[in-house]
């Protein structure tokens, strides 16, 4: 799944800026080649919702991230 790349502060810093309606909310990458960075959905870019950020999102790196590798299931 494409996503937008991010460090923890830059995503910490996007919830802020982002609260209300539209808020984004990147999820923090747990394992694999991006752990402990934090990620969104690359739709963002080009959801007329999120307009107003899109010149803030471009700025971020798009990569293609294994959902199953990022956010393995938790066993009980």
């Amino acid at each position: 799944m494409q996503m937008i790349l991010m460090t923890v502060a830059q995503a910490d810093a996007l919830r802020v800026e982002s609260e209300g309606i539209h808020r984004i909310d990147p999820r923090p990458i747990d394992a694999g080649p991006y752990a402990g960075q934090c990620a969104a959905p690359a739709t963002l870019l080009t959801d007329a919702r999120y307009a107003e950020y899109h010149d803030a999102l471009a700025g971020f790196a798009v990569v293609d991230v294994d959902i199953a590798v990022a956010w393995p299931p938790v066993e009980d």
